[in-house]
């Protein structure tokens, strides 16, 4: 499922529920690609998904990482 339909299928269901919040997880081949991701995972996370980003290790993967907290 493509993220924009991912958002569109979610964006209907009540945020305060007892149901597990939906996971996505996100494969990248280079860490470079976080600089073009990050406001993707916010919204994601915002619209309450659970997402896990998988990546090479390196400088823009950690500051991705540490921008969430």
């Amino acid at each position: 499922m493509h993220v924009a339909e991912a958002l569109r299928f979610f964006v209907g269901l009540p945020r305060e529920t007892t149901q597990r919040p939906y996971h996505i997880v996100i494969g990248i081949t280079h860490p470079q690609t976080c600089l073009t991701l990050t406001g993707r995972l916010r919204a994601l996370r915002n619209a309450g998904f659970r997402v896990t980003l998988i990546s090479s290790p390196g400088e823009l993967l950690e500051r991705t990482r540490r921008a969430r907290e």
